[in-house]
């Protein structure tokens, strides 16, 4: 996977580390050089550019066309309103905005222009890789409980648990519909799959149900 990340704010490094570790090409531009330092003097293998992110000709070099998945968390929400608008001409298929605004989160999800993760109260990248990846996350020691809604992602409806354990790991629980601890061998529509992923394999685990 491709992946654009643009703005080096707060919590974006621990964001392309993740990606990185699951195997994602990263690069991120930002238009800071003090926001992008920890890139291009960390050892995180990614590219950076000193890039103002709304030259549009620019970001078009850099590979916004070609990207598997474009994130806008510049601390300007007008920035990433605007990365998102180039983003969605080019047909990207994943694009998800930080956004400091409620209404204009709102607003580019009813417009169905991206997923907007808002930042008050939770952790940026983690915000940020449940809304690229539809689902809910949370840290369990050295391990991820990875929550799956099978509603919502048709390539889980008959999926059997052994099947499940050779993309995610150990599977916690298949929930129903009602809430109740599923018995049946094959998920089922509307079963929600509580997972629990080892932290160094959780992006390759999302990337194999996605």
């Amino acid at each position: 996977m491709d992946v654009l990340i643009v703005g080096a704010r707060r919590g974006a490094y621990e964001l392309a580390e993740e990606l990185r570790k699951g195997g994602c090409k990263v690069v991120v531009v930002d238009d800071d050089e003090r926001r992008l330092a920890p890139f291009s003097e960390g050892s995180l293998d990614v590219g950076s550019y000193k890039v103002d992110p709304l030259d549009y000709s620019r970001l078009k070099e850099i590979g916004i066309t070609e990207a598997d998945a474009v994130i806008a968390m510049h601390p300007s929400d007008a920035v990433n309103v605007t990365v998102s608008v180039y983003a969605k001409r080019h047909n990207v298929p994943k694009i998800v905005a930080v956004l400091s605004d409620d209404k204009v989160g709102e607003a580019l999800v009813e417009t169905e222009i991206t997923k907007a993760v808002l930042t008050s109260g939770r952790q940026i990248a983690r915000g940020v890789l449940e809304a690229l990846f539809g689902v809910k996350i949370v840290e369990v020691g050295d391990s991820y409980l990875v929550v799956l809604d099978s509603s919502e992602r048709e390539s889980l409806v008959g999926a059997s648990v052994r099947e499940l354990e050779e993309k995610l790991g150990r599977v916690i629980a298949i929930l129903d519909k009602e809430g109740e601890r599923s018995e049946r061998e094959r998920v089922a529509r509307g079963d929600v799959i509580l997972a629990l992923v080892p932290r160094a394999e959780l992006i390759k685990a999302l990337r194999s149900i996605s």
